[in-house]
């Protein structure tokens, strides 16, 4: 608790959250740290928005004890969402409701789905596609996720020096180059896939071809974006042509500074007004 506190009065200062009580096994208290004690077992009768726990060895029981009061899991915010760049509560709320769907091309979604400290809510994770083969996926998600996989070779990781399963899914293949195991990437893909919220998906892709980033424009999803090396007047793209000017990063591939944004390795855009279908424009952190 005590390391969360200052984080908490700051962030109840501008505005972000009114905390309206603190709940503690230690029946003794009355105020912790200014705040109001309440009992745990009264929080349901409460009009809340949400439920901070900013406990850490008793974090996982704690939660549980939550759920079974009848807090819903996605108001529940724990203590190590505070060190993500950019936290409000507003956006974490709203990011734990939404559930959305991340849908890429390559290892971005995984990543972003990290940095957040969230659930896999998609099959695309550890793996990649081509360009034209994930572009096709999208323009039809749904039947494709319906498709089971089939094992259809397997090919050489010379990053991690292994071989992978590369399945096929219909006419399109899946290279899950992070899975040495195929019984292992089948089975996380099987339980992805039924994570799916087609009612709210960000798809994402990146190339270095300014056709590709034309054909994109066809996938029938409006949260969407095309990760480009180059200048473009694409609706969807969000172009990183800046970095080709930028000491040390003018060397690295395009997909390198792709998954360096979604990690926070560099400080690219806003990862919360970027997701949720904010205007991407205000999302950037770095300019040309």
């Amino acid at each position: 608790m005590a390391k969360a506190v200052n984080t908490m009065k700051y962030l109840e200062m501008i505005g972000d959250v009114r905390i309206i009580g603190v709940s503690d096994c230690n029946a003794y208290y009355q105020e912790i740290y200014g705040w109001p004690v309440v009992q745990r077992k009264d929080l349901v009768a409460m009009a809340l928005d949400g439920v901070f726990v900013a406990a850490s060895k008793s974090l996982l029981s704690i939660v549980s004890d939550l759920k079974a009061l009848g807090i819903p899991e996605e108001k529940i915010i724990t203590y190590d969402k505070l060190s993500i760049p950019y936290f409000t509560f507003h956006d974490m709320l709203e990011w734990n409701q939404r559930k959305m769907s991340i849908i890429s091309c390559n290892c971005w979604g995984g990543i972003m789905y990290h940095f957040l400290k969230s659930k896999f809510r998609s099959p695309f994770i550890n793996m990649w596609e081509s360009e034209e083969d994930f572009i096709k996926i999208c323009c039809h998600l749904s039947e494709y996720l319906n498709i089971s996989i089939e094992l259809d070779t397997v090919e050489f990781n010379d990053v991690e020096r292994f071989y992978y399963p590369v399945y096929r899914l219909g006419d399109v293949r899946l290279h899950m180059n992070h899975y040495p195991d195929p019984n292992v990437a089948q089975e996380k893909w099987m339980k992805r896939v039924k994570r799916v919220n087609y009612n709210d998906l960000f798809v994402c892709i990146y190339t270095d071809r300014p056709e590709v980033a034309e054909r994109f424009e066809q996938v029938p999803y409006d949260n969407k974006v095309c990760f480009t090396s180059f200048p473009t007047d694409c609706p969807s793209a969000f172009s990183l042509d800046f970095y080709k000017n930028v000491s040390g990063l003018h060397e690295k591939k395009t997909w390198e500074i792709v998954n360096g944004a979604a990690s926070g390795q560099f400080a690219v855009y806003n990862p919360w007004r970027f997701l949720m279908g904010k205007d991407k424009a205000s999302a950037m952190l770095i300019h040309g």
